[in-house]
């Protein structure tokens, strides 16, 4: 065998390619198969194996056949994958969980070092399909309300430490978060002082979306004042007509509206408290 080896080697450079590639093979055993696709001459590793015998076809013409299959057949693909997601959601869920927790942080690991090598990739993604997102989260928000509900609160009963310390954080930090907390407080305590009880959405309320009213306060602040809340001056959402003027639960909704709402410095506010500033005039209660 020693002899055979040698042989070969000794005549390399005067053996033709294939032949050479042969006497290689044979000398160190390798087994090889023809592909009926490429009819290239492959080792026998290079083919799947169907129980005890291997495929016809190599498996880089299969991954080939596979991936112009897919293309060709996109929405049956989808629709078949679709229908198997249904069909078989409780073994999928357990499979998945069972997974994660044998492979949790090699799967942390994945996602950590494939965000590093693409982050630019993927704010570009996120940049274009901004609205597609933003539907698709409405949608399987509006779908799985009640469960995702339901783990939120259970989430919040087992973490409060963590949350009360997340919301203290980014209450001092974010001036956004800080407005919006205020907002949805004033509301609630609108009502409360009142004693009535808030039937409606903080936004049916104030007649204009969330983001909306805080650039409306942020504005209201700037005419006051002359110049921009930097988030750390300590302020107040302030009703313009005070809510003292409130009589009954149609008043309280009036007097939450955005344009009667303003954002004065914390001291100015305290100094306002209940005053009559301003007359009730009944085009202030309009919705717009």
């Amino acid at each position: 065998m020693k002899n055979n080896c040698n042989f070969g080697i000794i005549y390399i450079r005067e053996v033709p390619e294939l032949l050479l590639l042969t006497l290689i093979r044979e000398v160190l055993y390798v087994e090889t198969k023809v592909c009926k696709r490429c009819n290239i001459e492959k080792e026998i590793n290079d083919f799947y194996k169907n129980g005890k015998n291997y495929n016809s076809v190599c498996k880089e013409c299969k991954k080939i056949e596979a991936l112009q299959y897919a293309k060709k057949n996109k929405e049956k693909i989808k629709e078949y994958q679709t229908n198997y997601r249904i069909k078989n959601k409780d073994d999928l869920k357990k499979y998945y969980k069972k997974h994660y927790i044998e492979n949790s942080e090699k799967i942390k690991n994945y996602h950590k070092e494939y965000y590093a090598n693409n982050i630019e990739k993927i704010k570009d993604y996120l940049k274009e399909n901004k609205e597609k997102i933003k539907e698709k989260r409405k949608t399987y928000y509006e779908k799985n309300f009640q469960q995702i509900n339901t783990k939120h609160k259970e989430w919040l009963r087992n973490n409060k430490k963590e949350q009360l310390k997340y919301e203290k954080d980014r209450f001092h930090n974010d001036k956004i978060f800080k407005l919006k907390k205020q907002s949805r407080n004033l509301i609630r305590s609108s009502f409360s002082r009142k004693g009535q009880r808030k039937k409606y959405k903080g936004e049916e309320i104030i007649g204009c979306s969330i983001e909306n009213f805080i650039k409306h306060l942020l504005k209201s602040f700037k005419k006051n004042y002359g110049y921009e809340w930097d988030g750390k001056e300590k302020v107040h959402i302030d009703h313009i007509i005070p809510l003292f003027e409130a009589k009954k639960e149609e008043d309280v909704i009036k007097l939450c509206h955005y344009t009667n709402l303003q954002l004065l410095k914390a001291k100015d506010n305290l100094q306002k408290s209940n005053k009559k500033v301003f007359k009730v005039k009944e085009d202030l209660y309009e919705s717009k």
